[in-house]
C-alpha cells in the first residue's frame, strides 16, 4: 500500500497553506485534518457567494488568517509564531482570463507574494519544507509537441502564465541563492487542469457546467476541441504531500527541482469530452459554440509525469472517468442537500482507501 504510514507521518505536523480558502487549498486543508496535521492558512477573504472553505466549515477548523501575501511583514510574522514544518504555497490569481483584465494584480499577487513566503520562511530561523504550487502552463506551447517535460523551454504569453513562469524563476533564484544553504528544502510544482467538487470559480468549464445543471439552463461551450490534462484534485495533492515528505525525509538529496503531476498520457481528453461524461452524472443542456471574440487559449496543452513516478514513485488514482464522476456526483448531491462537508470527507476516504 503506497500509503502506509502516510497518516503516522503527518499526524501533528505543523503545516501552513496559502490560499486556504481556494479551491484547491480547501480540499488540501480537507485532506491535512484527514491526515491528523495541524493546519494553518493564509489568504484573502473569499467574498464568493458559493465557499467551498465555508461549505466545509474550515473557518472554525484550521489557524485560519485572512492576510494579504503581497505583505511582507504580516506574512512574516505569522510564519514566526506559527512555526510551520511544512509550508504548500497556493495563493495566486490563478485564473487566464482574469489575468488579462488583472494583470499589476496577477504579477503582484502571484511573483511578489512568492518571494515574501519565501523571505518570511528564509528569516524565520525555522527550516520548513516548502512546495511551491505553479502550473502547467509555465511551459512554451507549441500545441502539437509530446507532452511537456519539467526541462522544456519555459514562457508565457499572457499575464497569467507569464507571471507563473516569474513564480519559477524566484524557487530557482531563492534556492540557489539563500535556501539551499540554510539547509531549507523547497520544490515547484505543476499540476494539470485539476476539477472537483467545489470550485465556483468564474470562467471555468466545470463549475460554469454545476452552475448550469443547477438552474436548468442552456451552457454554451466555447473551445469544446480543446484538450486537457484533467485530474481530480486529489491526485496532485497526494503528490505535493509525497514530495514534501520525501524532501523532509532528504530521501530525495540534493534534488529540489520542479515535478510535473498530471493524469495518464492515455487520460487527455477535450472540453467536449469532459462535457458528455459529466452530464452521463448529471444531466444539463449545452451547445457547443465558437468563442470567435475571447482571449487567445492554448489549444492542446499536455504533461510529462514520468519524473515523479520515478522519482516520488507517485502515480494518479483516479483516471478521467473516475475524476469526472466524482467530480459530477458532488456538485449533484451537495445540489440535491447533502452536506458538502460529508460528501468531501467522503471522497477522500475512498481515495486514500485505493492507495
Amino acid at each position: 500500500m503506497e500509503n502506509m504510514g502516510i497518516e503516522t507521518f503527518w499526524k501533528n505536523k505543523r503545516v501552513l497553506v496559502t490560499g486556504h480558502t481556494g479551491f484547491k487549498g480547501s480540499w488540501f486543508c480537507e485532506m491535512l485534518l484527514a491526515l491528523g496535521a495541524r493546519v494553518a492558512g493564509v489568504s484573502l477573504d473569499n467574498n464568493s457567494e458559493l465557499s467551498l472553505f465555508t461549505a466545509l466549515k474550515l473557518p472554525v477548523r484550521v489557524d485560519h488568517h485572512l492576510k494579504d501575501i503581497r505583505d511582507l511583514a504580516a506574512i512574516s510574522a505569522l510564519v514566526n509564531n506559527f512555526a510551520p514544518d511544512f509550508i504548500f504555497h497556493f495563493a495566486a490569481q490563478s485564473l487566464v482570463r482574469a489575468g488579462y483584465s488583472f494583470p499589476v494584480e496577477t504579477w503582484t499577487t502571484n511573483v511578489l507574494g512568492t518571494v515574501n513566503v519565501l523571505e518570511a520562511a528564509r528569516f524565520s530561523g525555522h527550516k520548513p519544507v516548502i512546495i511551491v504550487a505553479t502550473t502547467d502552463k509555465v511551459y512554451s506551447n507549441l500545441s502539437d509537441g509530446p507532452p511537456y517535460s519539467e526541462n522544456d523551454y519555459l514562457w508565457g504569453v499572457d499575464p497569467y502564465s507569464a507571471s507563473k513562469v516569474g513564480v519559477e524563476l524566484v524557487v530557482e533564484c531563492w534556492n540557489k541563492s539563500y535556501l539551499n544553504d540554510l539547509g531549507i528544502k523547497m520544490s515547484s510544482v505543476r499540476a494539470g487542469n485539476v476539477v472537483g467538487g467545489g470550485d465556483w470559480s468564474p470562467d471555468r468549464i466545470v463549475p460554469d457546467l454545476a452552475r448550469a445543471c443547477a438552474k436548468g439552463e442552456t451552457l454554451i461551450v466555447r473551445n469544446s476541441d480543446a484538450v486537457r490534462p484533467w485530474q481530480h484534485v486529489l491526485d496532485p495533492l497526494y503528490g505535493y504531500l509525497t514530495l514534501a515528505r520525501k524532501l523532509s525525509a532528504d530521501h530525495l538529496g540534493h534534488l529540489k527541482a520542479s515535478f510535473n503531476f498530471g493524469p495518464d498520457p492515455h487520460h487527455n481528453y477535450n472540453v467536449s469530452a469532459l462535457v458528455q461524461e459529466f452530464t452521463k452524472y448529471w444531466p444539463g443542456k449545452y451547445v457547443f459554440k465558437k468563442d470567435s471574440e475571447g482571449k487567445p487559449e492554448a489549444n492542446k496543452l499536455l504533461i510529462n509525469s514520468n519524473f515523479a513516478k520515478e522519482k516520488l514513485g507517485w502515480l494518479p488514482k483516479w483516471d478521467f472517468y473516475d475524476t469526472v464522476r466524482e467530480t459530477a456526483l458532488w456538485y449533484k448531491h451537495v445540489n440535491n442537500g447533502e452536506d458538502a462537508l460529508n460528501v468531501t470527507q467522503r471522497q477522500i476516504s475512498e481515495f486514500l482507501a485505493a492507495l
